[in-house]
């Protein structure tokens, strides 16, 4: 009997792929003193704008200026850290 499929091959390599990989994980600094700047920074902001846009019934503007306001006080207040780390091998990057 013959057949007209031919043969199947496979070759799986199960030695993990070894490789010197930089990677790096971020990290904001969260401790009391940066929690009362960061309450400091939002006590001195300027909040106008953001009761003009109440004012005029404008709710998104409002909001994407509060929004706006926020990111910038927790931006530089937590700044971000950078930790490198190398892993020697690709599946532990997961």
């Amino acid at each position: 009997m013959t057949s007209d499929h031919l043969p199947i091959l496979a070759w799986i390599d199960l030695k993990p792929f070894m490789i010197n990989v930089p990677t790096a994980s971020f990290y904001q600094r969260t401790d009391l003193a940066a929690n009362n700047l960061f309450k400091q920074i939002l006590a001195s902001t300027n909040w106008n704008s953001i009761e003009t846009s109440c004012a005029a019934n404008d709710v998104s503007a409002a909001y994407d200026q509060f929004e706006l306001i926020i990111k910038k006080a927790y931006n530089t207040t937590f700044t971000k850290k950078t930790n490198k780390m190398y892993s020697k091998n690709l599946n532990n990057l997961g």
